[in-house]
């Protein structure tokens, strides 16, 4: 009996077939996938890792330090004593901090300094620019001290701090400008005797002017003898004086030196020398 199915495949075996076929590939294409390399943006990858360092620094860097510096007075002024004056200075980074001022005079032969408290506490309201000058009234401080004309530096500090300061680069002045714009009186002559006898009365009138037209004051004659200052009444007799004119005697012979003298309302005097022979 011939076979009816010779040259085909039993449907059993077909089926086996299709399944190594299917399974066989399916294996080499889940080992054999195209491995893709991603594009990057280098650029981009800079700074997302510059923000992640300075993300991670927060609350590690400390804050910066304020300094202060001084402006004004700065060195080379001259201040009127008793004026108002505008101390200024800058403090980086800008904020309302409080200062403490000091006047500082150094000690021309040992170098030490005297410290005067200016302005301690001073405050910068919020609403002021920081670089507003605070007033001082030059010549004056906290404790009523004596400070008199001469040179000095401010010094500026940080409040409570004795380091966080910075001083005039140069000493400024303090000066009386009244005192020095004055000028001193004159004597142009003066009048009397210049021979006497003994226990004779001589008068003598003094011609001076002030050249400010300041009031000015006649002080007593002053008389030298033998290279000693004489007292009245020693070596000689002060008998009368009102303002410009004076009357004197001389018990004893000898050369007298007679210093006539004038004051003006600041202090500053002229004399005046004029020369008796007395015998």
């Amino acid at each position: 009996m011939k076979n009816s199915q010779r040259g085909f495949i039993s449907l059993p075996l077909l089926v086996v077939i299709l399944l190594v076929v299917i399974g066989g590939g399916t294996y080499v294409y889940k080992n054999k996938k195209v491995q893709m390399t991603p594009l990057v943006n280098n650029e981009v990858g800079q700074v997302d890792r510059v923000n992640e360092r300075a993300i991670s620094d927060v609350g590690v860097k400390p804050a910066a330090r304020s300094s202060i510096t001084l402006l004004s007075p700065n060195g080379g002024e001259k201040w009127d004593i008793k004026s108002t004056q505008g101390i200024k200075w800058g403090i980086t980074p800008v904020n309302t901090a409080k200062v403490d001022l000091y006047l500082d005079k150094e000690n021309s032969t040992t170098g030490a300094k005297t410290a005067y408290t200016i302005g301690r506490g001073v405050s910068i309201d919020r609403n002021v620019d920081y670089r507003e000058a605070y007033n001082w009234v030059v010549g004056t401080d906290l404790n009523n001290s004596n400070i008199t004309v001469g040179q000095y530096t401010v010094r500026a500090c940080l409040a409570g701090s004795t380091t966080n300061c910075d001083s005039s680069n140069t000493k400024f002045s303090i000066a009386d400008l009244a005192f020095d714009n004055d000028r001193a009186p004159t004597i142009s002559d003066v009048f009397g005797p210049t021979e006497l006898a003994v226990g004779q009365s001589g008068t003598w009138t003094v011609a001076a002017r002030d050249l400010d037209n300041d009031e000015i004051k006649y002080t007593l004659p002053q008389v030298i003898s033998g290279g000693k200052v004489l007292s009245s009444g020693y070596g000689y007799s002060l008998l009368f004086s009102k303002n410009d004119t004076f009357t004197l005697s001389f018990p004893k012979a000898g050369i007298y030196s007679i210093n006539f003298q004038v004051v003006d309302k600041y202090g500053k005097s002229y004399l005046r020398l004029v020369t008796v022979r007395v015998q």
